[in-house]
């Protein structure tokens, strides 16, 4: 695993796990610079989309256990 850090702010945008890149968090800013990013591939992008659905569902969970 490796972490990838963006020039200008220092932050990290994105992990490596085997040959496959994955953003380090699912905020707007960290998605928007993935999706940005100039080498970012399809199947990174289709990885990114699972991971975002992944964490919506635990959101809706969330909020029924407390709704």
């Amino acid at each position: 695993m490796s972490l990838t850090i963006c020039q200008d702010t220092g932050r990290a945008l994105f992990e490596t796990i085997d040959g496959v890149n994955i953003p380090v968090d699912y905020s707007f800013a960290a998605i928007n610079d993935f999706v940005h990013c100039q080498d970012a591939t399809y199947e990174e992008l289709q990885y990114c989309c699972l991971g975002m659905a992944i964490e919506i569902e635990k959101l809706n969970k969330q909020l029924k256990h407390y709704g």
